[in-house]
């Protein structure tokens, strides 16, 4: 049986070679759908001998073969495929220049951060904008925040502003807050929640009494949820427990999600938390269910094993 499997594996990695180097050979194929085909599946292989390929690829007279280029050295996750990525950064082509990103944010690559933040500050397109502003907030560098910042206030696409919120949400830098509280007065719904939810994720104190009075005088039940979240994370708790248990139910399978996330993390555990901590356990929603799993760890409610 050893033997049977030993030869199963060296099989397998011979065939995978073999189809490996007829991969890179096809990326050299005068055929530009080929080269396409190629530079797709050299990704979609995992095999980082791929790398020198690819970045040869980036450099292809057709747009088609650079984009899939650029998107396997994002699947790849190899180094040296960032400055590559960041020269392609210039390319005159949308969609080039799109993959060019989204893989520069799979690698994280802080050492790109300037040429991002210049993208950022110059695209006229919305969807360059928005995805260079996704990954600066993947990447994380507190460079980009007063750049973020700057365009979640003055910006005129509802579509980049919420973009902007989000990635400072994700970036959580203090110097954020600011700008981010004034955000609570914009007249677009999803700015205003990736807001209401970076101030919870930056958790500074100086967001408590807007977001209270936010919570207060909304009539949006998804943000007014969402405030007593971000409330709750930064630490003021008293008030919000009935509010949250009585949307617990709620139809909307987001609300309760957040109304069963924010209970934990008010930390109360009576007897009315626990029947419905327990309501939701069998909640036929996943994410519902899955919260409540966490909080009932939490919370140290005893789940009754299933009879099998």
């Amino acid at each position: 049986m050893k033997r049977l499997f030993f030869f199963f594996v060296l099989f397998s990695f011979l065939f995978s070679e073999d189809d490996f180097a007829k991969w890179v050979n096809l990326l050299k194929s005068t055929d530009v759908t080929k080269r396409r085909m190629a530079a797709r599946r050299l990704g979609e292989l995992r095999n980082r001998n791929a790398v020198p390929h690819l970045i040869k690829a980036l450099n292809d007279f057709d747009p088609g073969v650079r984009t899939a280029a650029a998107d396997s050295l994002g699947i790849l996750r190899d180094k040296r495929a960032v400055n590559p990525l960041i020269q392609l950064l210039d390319d005159p082509v949308r969609s080039v220049k799109v993959s060019a990103l989204i893989s520069l944010g799979f690698l994280r690559a802080r050492e790109a951060t300037d040429k991002i933040i210049e993208v950022f500050n110059n695209e006229k397109d919305e969807s360059v904008k928005v995805t260079a502003s996704n990954v600066l907030g993947r990447i994380g560098d507190k460079r980009s925040v007063p750049h973020l910042a700057g365009e979640l206030l003055k910006n005129k696409s509802a579509r980049i502003r919420a973009s902007c919120a989000s990635s400072l949400g994700m970036i959580r830098d203090k110097e954020a807050v600011k700008s981010l509280i004034k955000a609570l007065k914009d007249e677009d719904i999803r700015v205003k929640e990736f807001t209401i939810i970076a101030l919870g994720n930056i958790m500074d104190k100086k967001a408590l009494k807007p977001l209270k009075k936010f919570f207060k005088e909304e009539k949006n039940l998804k943000l007014k949820i969402l405030a007593a979240n971000s409330i709750a994370k930064i630490g003021e708790k008293e008030g919000l427990l009935d509010f949250v248990l009585e949307n617990a139910k709620n139809k909307d399978p987001y609300i309760r999600r957040i109304a069963c996330e924010t209970i934990g993390i008010i930390g109360k555990k009576n007897e009315k938390v626990v029947e419905i901590i327990k309501e939701l356990l069998e909640d036929k929603d996943r994410g519902v269910k899955y919260t409540a799993q966490r909080v009932a760890g939490m919370l140290k409610i005893k789940i009754e094993k299933e009879k099998k």
